[in-house]
């Protein structure tokens, strides 16, 4: 009897080693999960079959004690505090120069290019050349700007920027061209309403904005000549109604193409191509959000390496009182007419803050009072940064 109890137990234990999951296999990043690509151009009140895709990709989720110490940066980036510029490298922060304002005058935006610092405040404009450690004001305000930023990037030695005159409503908006090789400003147009800037076509010699309008359900695009004439208006097939995310990115711009997440009723990953002043729909995708008023976008930045547009979700609905949920970065490679999932993250509200240009890695903030965080993309690994809240990001190291 006791001989056949035990062939019992064997027989129970190799049932239950064959039945054990996978660990590895769970954890398997090399298949990402796939968004199909939408055959419509955009969802319509009239479609009856459902435009949001649901997904449950099988991505680790990494809790705050899984965080990794320290990563290796392949370059390391500037940041500013409290109006002090810092480089952060190999987990540690150097403080690079006092001050690149005067204390108690507000900073509104900043962009490193080609190893200058451009630096915007509620004053005037100012350009530090990184080597030298010298600053010049380059262009002073006839008022304080309640506000301001510069376009996503700069092409061809061009770096276009604007102000904001008045709070809302009336929201006045200027958009100015600063030239870097010849070191002029020159006011390009006024908006009444404000306005969004896309980014610049070299080709055309052409700065693309999106103008505020009356109706929010409205949107088309203008090309501004910088030679001063006057915008022409370019009508968007389906450019509806635009979410909002992190410092108002709800787009981003790379080769002529940009990436706006627009929600006419249901969420849609839509890229529209520029050239020679005009504007078309690319390509369009549906998002797998479980909330259909697209509240889960949380940011959309353009990757160099690899080329790729990344993109921040929260699947789940944000009104549900949940106070964590778990977000998916997502990749779209402009040619690949793919979407993929890269991982999932446990955060409150996070956001993709910049992308380092040599690895694609990410740099996330959650917003509710920190922390940063590094996301080694190719690795898949996660790492928290000791960084004050709230830093102004400048830009990545060469």
């Amino acid at each position: 009897m006791k001989t056949f109890d035990l062939a019992k137990l064997f027989v129970f234990l190799a049932f239950c080693i064959a039945c054990k999951p996978d660990r590895a296999a769970l954890n398997d990043f090399s298949t990402p999960s796939q968004i199909p690509r939408t055959t419509d151009k955009l969802a319509s009140t009239a479609q009856t079959s459902p435009i949001i895709e649901k997904i449950e990709p099988s991505l680790q989720i990494l809790p705050p004690s899984d965080i990794l110490p320290c990563p290796q940066f392949h370059t390391g980036f500037y940041y500013l505090f409290e109006n002090a510029l810092f480089q952060f490298s190999e987990c540690q922060s150097t403080l690079w120069i006092e001050e690149v304002a005067s204390s108690g005058v507000n900073i509104e935006d900043v962009l490193l290019f080609e190893e200058k610092l451009f630096v915007l405040t509620e004053k005037n404009l100012a350009v530090w050349d990184l080597s030298s450690k010298r600053g010049e004001i380059v262009y002073e305000f006839q008022e304080e700007i309640q506000w301001g930023g510069f376009a996503p990037g700069t092409d061809s030695g061009k770096v276009f920027f604007f102000n904001t005159l008045e709070a809302l409503p009336h929201n006045i908006r200027e958009v100015y061209a600063y030239d870097i090789v010849t070191g002029t400003s020159q006011l390009l147009v006024t908006y009444p309403r404000g306005v969004h800037l896309i980014g610049y076509d070299e080709s055309s010699e052409l700065l693309y904005v999106v103008p505020f309008g009356q109706d929010p359900e409205i949107r088309e695009v203008h090309a501004i000549p910088i030679d001063g004439d006057d915008p022409s208006v370019l009508p968007v097939e389906g450019f509806g109604y635009v979410a909002q995310s992190d410092n108002g990115q709800w787009l981003a711009t790379a080769a002529q193409k940009f990436v706006a997440l627009d929600e006419p009723l249901l969420p849609a990953l839509n890229v529209y191509h520029v050239s020679g002043g005009q504007v078309s729909l690319y390509s369009s995708y549906s998002l797998p959000l479980n909330n259909v008023n697209n509240s889960g976008v949380s940011s959309l930045v353009w990757s160099a390496a690899p080329e790729s547009f990344m993109f921040l979700i929260n699947p789940t609905d944000p009104y549900a009182g949940a106070t964590t949920a778990d977000f998916i970065l997502g990749s779209y490679k402009p040619e690949g007419d793919v979407i993929s999932t890269l991982l999932s993250i446990t955060g409150e509200d996070l956001a993709i803050l910049s992308v380092e240009p040599t690895s694609g890695n990410i740099l996330l903030l959650d917003r509710t009072s920190g922390p940063y965080y590094y996301v080694d993309t190719s690795g898949k690994y996660v790492y928290e940064l000791d960084l004050p809240y709230y830093v102004l990001f400048a830009g990545w190291s060469e």
